[in-house]
């Protein structure tokens, strides 16, 4: 069971902490949306509205949680997220899509997004195990399930992800992408924890 781990849940709270820190309008619109669906409990999958975003969608993806083997599982993806794979990657796990070598720190955020619950912003360098990096902004946002006998002292199961990655400008190549970008990983904790800030 994914929960809160020193206080309630309370997604507002860390929407307004978080938006700051996002450089896009698409990712306040989707911050947005997820904030009005969290007044007065966690964020649902069965309440986040595609049509609510639609501005969005082309780079919005969701993401299916399997605790069993701790893997997240693209449910749906937008064209440009899919473009930038070159193929579709619904079904696929995400150690399926991402690099060996880079695994362990694209998943350490992604889980963190789950399992902390947290909302998370990576900034700057996006896709840097590519020959083709990008510059932008990624945005993860946890969304929960009504499971048998929850919520339980407001601990709730984060059971999907819902992230929008929105790339400004495409490096030509990886020694371009380090040498003119850095990037900056923000946690947001949902239990009002203290925001963490690192270069990653």
């Amino acid at each position: 069971m994914s929960t809160a781990r020193n206080g309630l849940i309370d997604c507002p709270t860390a929407a307004t902490k978080a938006a700051p820190y996002l450089e896009t309008e698409f990712s306040h619109q989707v911050l947005d949306h997820w904030c009005a669906i969290s007044q007065d409990r966690p964020a649902r999958r069965a309440a986040f509205d595609p049509l609510e975003i639609a501005p969005c969608l082309s780079r919005v993806y969701l993401m299916t949680w399997h605790p069993a083997d701790r893997e997240l599982c693209y449910e749906l993806a937008g064209e440009e997220v899919e473009a930038k794979y070159g193929f579709s990657v619904r079904g696929k796990n995400l150690s399926e899509l991402v690099d060996t070598s880079a695994y362990d720190n694209v998943s350490a955020y992604f889980t963190a997004c789950i399992e902390r619950p947290a909302i998370v912003i990576l900034s700057g360098r996006l896709f840097q195990e590519q020959e083709k990096p990008g510059l932008g902004e990624r945005l993860l946002l946890p969304l929960f399930s009504d499971g048998p006998g929850e919520p339980v002292d407001n601990c709730v199961t984060a059971s999907h992800l819902v992230g929008l990655t929105v790339q400004r400008r495409e490096f030509v190549d990886r020694e371009e992408a380090f040498r003119n970008s850095k990037r900056l990983l923000h946690i947001v904790p949902l239990n009002g924890d203290e925001v963490e800030i690192k270069e990653y």
